[in-house]
Order: structure tokens, then C-alpha cells, then sequence
């Protein structure tokens, strides 16, 4: 795949950068090195650095090594580490925002503000703090952009946490990243007819229906639903074993429609170039070898969970008990997450 040659450095530091890439890694840059968007996040996420007064940059910044880079969370409505939007100007914020809408697609942004919305949806139903807000979502800086050097930066808050590893101006990892939502369809009020997370449910599914009697009770784990995603920050490789049905067993429309599934995860949400490489990425390996697993009811309205496990990929899907609308998803590669294959 072609690289963009369009950065924000001078050419000495762009030579820099990737000599040091090159050395940092000890093998040839895979082409999931995305450099044509990761140097516009570099030059973005300085432009934020700058914007903020001494005592907000303090706030935003950690150091690489931080364990806070790790604790990654988008359960609980509680203001993430960082610096949240609300404690922004309107410059400051939008510097925010437009370096969120580098790293998405612009259906990757749409997806990212409904989740933001729907914390005044929350509000207004009277769900949990009476100051819960949709600028209640914190930008996290770990390390600084500086060519050659590992950095990162995170944007989190209620349902919504999106991680992102550079080694200067090469984006190394996208993962681990989750849109959530509660409710997920809403019913009334001035935001009727929002619906976060439409293909995460509809194809899951549209997959599971079309299995046959052998290969349904194949796919199925567990007459319940399993509550939640079962894996959190520290806790990722919690499930080793693949379980449920693989793609071997499947017909090629079900290949495809599980592939198309796996994609609304790992693909659509981010910009161009990055979902190209995270298109080759999870097609890579042994793709006969993932696993569809399902648990719980496969009737609407009902609490369900499923699973997609490959060898670049696991990722997770729930409904809380008794809140079909409330879902948690998740998506993993256990190997790239926050850089690993570079960090350790």
C-alpha cells in the first residue's frame, strides 16, 4: 500500500523518524504502519499540546510507561484520565475533535457523537449523574509526538474508548476500541429514532438465523447470555480457547456475512488508510480457523451475547441483564493492542 508522503516535520526530522522506526523495530515496517494519517495525528496531537494552558496539558499528559495507558475503560460514567471536553474552551475542543476525526472514518465520527449524545439521553431519562453530559469524554496523551519515539493517545468516556499507538509518525495499533451504548435505540425525546450501534446487532443476527440446526447448536455456548463482555483492561487474554463454530464450517455467504461483521468492528470506523491496513490485518492467518460463538436468546428484545475469535482479532458483544438496549462491545487484536508488538 502506498504511504503518504504529506507530513507536518521538516525533512530532516521525517529521515529521523523513520530511521529510528526502522532500528525500534528490527524488522521491515509492516504495512499496518500507517504514516500518511499517523503524521497528520502528530501534527494534531501537538497542535492540542500547545493549545492547552500549563495546568490542562499537565492533566492530559502521561508518560508512555504510565500504567494509566493500560487501565483503558468505557464502562461508568465517571470522568476517564485526562482532560475531559468540558473542561475545555471552544478552541481547545475543537483541536480535540479534529484530532478525533483524523484518526475516524466519517461514519466512525457519527458513530462516536451518537454515543456522545446519548449521555444527555441518559441525563434526561434521570440514568445516573444529574451533571452527565455529552462533553464528558477525556483526551489522553501518553509519551509526546516526537519522531522515532513510541507515543499515544486515547479518547474515552462513558461507552466509548478509542486507543491509538504511534512510533513517530506511524500509527502501530488501533486497539483495543469499543462503542457502547445505552440505550441503544432511543424511543422518545428530541433524539427519537437514534441508533448507536445498527450493524453490530443486525448482522450478528442475520448470521446467527441463517445457521443450520447442527451448526446453530454448534455456535451456541451457553443457553444464557453471558451479562457482559467477561474481558476488561488487564484482563484481555482472558479467553484462550476459541469456542463456538468456525469459519470452515460455515457456507461461503456465512463467511462472508461473519467477515462483513468482523469489518463493522475493526474497519469502518477509521480513516482510509487505517482501515485498509486493519482490513489486511484481520484477513490475515488462518481465517478458516475463527470462531462465531453465541450465547443467550436470539429473539429481539432479549439479552444476547456473541463472540467473533480470530487469530488477529477477538472481539465481544453483550446486553446487560434484564437492558436489551444497553451494549457493550469490545474489540481486541492480542497481539498489537497499545503497541505491544513494538512496547512489549
Amino acid at each position: 500500500m502506498k504511504i503518504g508522503s504529506s507530513h507536518p516535520w521538516t525533512r530532516r526530522e521525517v529521515l529521523a523518524s523513520t530511521v529510528g522506526a526502522t532500528a525500534a523495530l528490527s524488522l521491515s515496517p509492516h504495512r499496518a504502519f500507517a504514516a500518511a494519517t499517523g503524521g497528520m495525528m502528530a501534527e494534531r496531537a501537538a497542535r492540542v499540546l500547545t493549545a492547552l494552558d500549563d495546568e490542562r496539558r499537565r492533566a492530559a499528559s502521561f508518560p508512555f510507561e504510565s500504567p494509566t495507558r493500560r487501565r483503558w475503560n468505557f464502562m461508568g460514567p465517571s470522568t476517564k484520565p485526562g482532560i475531559p471536553l468540558e473542561k475545555l474552551t471552544s478552541a481547545q475542543k475543537l483541536a480535540v475533535l479534529d484530532l478525533l476525526s483524523i484518526a475516524l472514518s466519517p461514519d466512525g465520527m457519527r458513530k462516536a457523537e451518537k454515543i456522545m449524545v446519548l449521555q444527555d439521553v441518559l441525563r434526561d431519562l434521570g440514568d445516573g449523574p444529574r451533571d452527565r453530559n455529552r462533553d464528558r469524554f477525556s483526551i489522553a496523551f501518553f509519551g509526546t509526538p516526537d519522531p522515532g519515539r513510541l507515543w499515544g493517545w486515547r479518547f474515552e468516556g462513558h461507552h466509548l474508548s478509542l486507543s491509538f499507538t504511534l512510533l513517530g509518525n506511524r500509527v502501530v495499533s488501533v486497539t483495543p476500541s469499543s462503542f457502547s451504548s445505552n440505550p441503544n435505540v432511543v424511543k422518545g425525546g428530541r433524539h427519537r429514532g437514534l441508533v448507536a450501534l445498527d450493524g453490530e446487532v443486525a448482522l450478528a443476527r442475520s448470521l446467527y438465523a441463517d445457521l443450520g440446526e447442527k451448526v446453530r447448536a454448534k455456535a451456541l455456548i451457553s443457553e444464557r447470555a453471558f451479562g457482559n463482555i467477561l474481558t476488561t483492561a488487564g484482563r484481555e487474554a482472558r479467553i484462550e480457547t476459541r469456542q463456538g463454530v468456525p469459519l470452515s464450517e460455515l457456507s461461503q455467504s456465512q463467511r462472508d456475512l461473519f467477515m462483513r461483521l468482523v469489518e463493522t468492528y475493526a474497519v469502518d470506523h477509521l480513516a482510509m488508510d487505517l482501515a485498509a491496513n486493519q482490513r489486511e490485518r484481520i484477513r490475515g492467518g488462518d481465517l478458516m480457523a475463527a470462531h462465531f460463538a453465541w450465547a443467550g436468546s436470539d429473539r429481539d428484545g432479549e439479552t444476547m451475547y456473541y463472540r467473533l475469535h480470530g487469530e488477529t482479532f477477538l472481539i465481544k458483544f453483550a446486553s446487560l441483564p434484564n437492558q436489551p438496549l444497553h451494549l457493550h462491545t469490545v474489540r481486541n487484536d492480542l497481539e498489537w493492542n497499545l503497541g505491544a508488538q513494538v512496547a512489549g
